[in-house]
C-alpha cells in the first residue's frame, strides 16, 4: 500500500495498514512579525490526533512550526489530514520549496506495525 498520492485526495496522508503510525511535521511560514502560526493533525479530516502546535511569529524571518505526534492507532483506509493556519492579518505562504531558507517544511509518515 502507499501512504500518499500525487493524483487523488492529494491532501490526505493515508494508513495502508491497520495499526500504530508516528507523524513528525515540520512547517516554515514566510516571514511577517505579527499573531501566531499553527498545525492540527485531523484522523479522517475531523477529529484531533494530537494538541494543536502553535508558535508565535518570529520578527523579521521565517516561523517554524513542529507537530510531533508519537503514536497514532489507525484502521486500514484511514486518513489524516494536516492543516496550517495563522493569524497575521493578512496571507502567508508555507515555504516548501528552494526559497526556503532552513527547508524544514515536511512530513514524516512512518508504519509502527500492528
Amino acid at each position: 500500500g502507499r501512504f500518499h498520492s500525487t493524483s487523488t485526495n492529494t491532501d490526505r496522508l493515508l494508513a495502508p495498514f491497520s495499526g500504530r503510525y508516528a507523524l513528525h511535521v515540520a512547517v516554515e511560514f514566510d516571514s511577517n512579525s505579527t499573531g501566531w502560526r499553527l498545525i492540527t493533525a485531523l484522523k479522517n479530516g475531523t477529529t484531533d490526533v494530537a494538541p494543536p502546535a502553535a508558535v508565535s511569529a518570529i520578527n523579521g524571518r521565517a516561523t517554524p512550526v513542529f507537530l510531533n505526534v508519537p503514536e497514532i492507532q489507525l484502521a486500514a483506509g484511514d486518513y489524516v489530514r494536516l492543516r496550517v493556519r495563522q493569524n497575521s492579518g493578512g496571507s502567508l505562504n508555507v515555504l516548501g520549496t528552494s526559497s526556503s531558507p532552513t527547508g524544514t517544511t515536511h512530513a514524516i509518515w512512518r508504519y509502527l506495525g500492528a
